[in-house]
């Protein structure tokens, strides 16, 4: 499963793709048609909540048209998130993730002008785990580093795409977001 939608579909609901019907990329804002059913899939954090667990989910989300379904996280239980929304067909600036991203939250979609998307979700996930940190939670943290396009990061600029992959992913900005802490 290297495509990031099966991949998704499977960790999110515990079943395998061909049980989803999740079985190629599809980018449900950017193409349409279809999307992941709160009432057909239960995911891991809907199944928490009688537990009582605060549920965080950052980065990535184009399984829903945010535009079309607005509260679809909430619907699959998550109690916050701050995600990419995928490119939304007829919205370029939906289309960055990175510098000047375009992220949803539970106040709606908007660009972050000037901010770089990773530093923007590890700042939500800090602020999620001080607010509930005498409480138990579960994060769900797939991290937007591992894709395309490749771009130099606050901690690095090189020219290269080699060199823009590394300061993505090999080293530099991965372990420098997940390096953080709520302290």
């Amino acid at each position: 499963m290297p495509q990031c939608t099966p991949t998704r579909a499977t960790l999110l609901t515990g079943q395998y793709p061909w049980r989803t019907g999740w079985v190629n990329h599809w980018d449900v804002p950017r193409w349409g048609v279809g999307y992941f059913d709160w009432a057909k899939y239960t995911l891991f954090a809907k199944g928490d909540e009688n537990r009582r667990l605060r549920d965080r989910h950052r980065r990535k989300w184009q399984i829903n048209d945010f535009r079309l379904q607005p509260d679809a996280l909430k619907k699959h239980g998550f109690d916050d998130w701050a995600v990419w929304t995928g490119y939304e067909t007829g919205n370029p600036p939906s289309n960055e993730r990175y510098w000047d991203a375009y992220i949803h939250t539970r106040s709606g979609s908007k660009t972050y002008k000037g901010e770089f998307g990773p530093d923007i979700y590890c700042n939500f996930l800090i602020d999620f785990m001080k607010r509930h940190r005498d409480e138990p939670m579960m994060l769900y943290f797939p991290m937007a580093l591992t894709h395309g396009p490749l771009v130099p990061t606050p901690a690095s600029q090189p020219t290269s795409s080699r060199d823009k992959l590394k300061g993505m992913v090999n080293n530099r900005h991965t372990r420098r977001a997940t390096g953080r802490r709520a302290g």
